[in-house]
């Protein structure tokens, strides 16, 4: 079937299984919740984010790496999200 429609082989094998289990009770749309619920970032963790670009005008990576040395695990990509919502991203926000 797969090579028919196109569609993958483990999304039929998914479709087969549930119609055998349920038959057509089973092929009704299911809700698709992420597989994991993200955390918020800690309140005093955010704003020594907000404090190290004010100040110290670093760099996201630079904020980033700043962090990994003191065990806070976050990615980069959370540290500019961190900046982006209090809008302090990029150059042209700092005095």
């Amino acid at each position: 079937m797969a090579a028919v429609f196109p569609i993958r082989q483990p999304t039929v094998e998914t479709w087969v299984a549930r119609y055998l289990e349920s038959s057509e009770a089973g092929l009704v749309d299911r809700p698709s919740p992420p597989l994991c619920r993200s955390t918020h970032t800690p309140a005093a963790v955010v704003k020594l984010i907000e404090v190290l670009r004010r100040q110290r005008k670093w760099s996201t990576r630079h904020i980033h790496c700043h962090l990994i040395h003191r065990a806070v695990a976050l990615s980069p990509r959370t540290v500019g999200r961190g900046l982006s919502r209090r809008g302090i991203f990029g150059p042209a926000t700092l005095p």
